[in-house]
């Protein structure tokens, strides 16, 4: 994931940064059995007054999410929970496309088609209803999470600094925030059935409010 890429998502995020609720209107459906594929994105943190990418609090963060999934019971709920299963192109497409859903009306949703990147990924999947979720947090506190064994600071792709403006509209929830956003796609039909932006404005490792902004999202299906 480039760090360019990853300070697009964050603009385009906290311009609007409101929870949001799309349905499509060409169809109705009734999920018995929901596929969930990996989670893509990033938990960053203020560290030694920058702003970084977090391994480790994201690792617990996807445990978070983890068991929040494993709690809901509205339907069978399959977490496709293999990262291998998404290729870095794949992750990097996702995490491009997905928050664009924000930007659409209702009417405008109903009308979208998957595209052939989507069906790309899904093709070799068994199953009809599929969710992807995104999600982007930030942690401004750290001490309390250092215990965590080999704590670590952006390895993967390195340290991601912003300055000026960059920094202050990352940081602009005044504090701590997690944002999910969770996309359903009817793999049979190729439309787009449900989408919903929720915004915590509390530390993405809170699992109790996770889990109860999670409960909200499977509700609102």
């Amino acid at each position: 994931m480039r760090p360019v890429l990853i300070a697009i998502i964050i603009i385009a995020f906290l311009g609007n940064i409101s929870g949001q609720t799309l349905k499509t209107t060409e169809q109705a459906y009734n999920i018995d059995t929901l596929y969930i594929m990996p989670a893509v994105g990033f938990i960053a943190c203020q560290y030694k007054r920058e702003v970084v990418l977090c391994d480790s609090l994201n690792t617990v963060f996807l445990e978070i999410l983890r068991n929040a999934i494993s709690d809901s019971t509205k339907f069978t709920i399959n977490y496709l929970n293999d990262d291998s299963i998404l290729n870095n192109s794949a992750k990097e497409y996702l995490m491009e496309a997905i928050p664009r859903f924000k930007k659409l009306n209702g009417a405008t949703f109903s009308k979208v088609d998957i595209g052939n990147d989507f069906e790309r990924i899904l093709q070799n999947r068994e199953g009809r209803y599929f969710a992807f979720i995104y999600y982007q947090g930030f942690e401004d506190d750290i001490s309390a999470w250092e215990w965590i064994p080999e704590f670590s600071i952006g390895t993967e792709i390195g340290t991601l600094v912003f300055s000026g403006d960059m920094l202050n509209l990352f940081l602009n929830s005044g504090g701590p925030y997690l944002l999910i956003n969770f996309l359903i796609i009817d793999k049979t039909t190729r439309n787009f059935l449900f989408f919903e932006n929720q915004v915590l404005y509390e530390s993405p490792m809170k699992e109790k409010r996770v889990k109860s902004k999670f409960k909200k999202i499977i509700n609102d299906i």
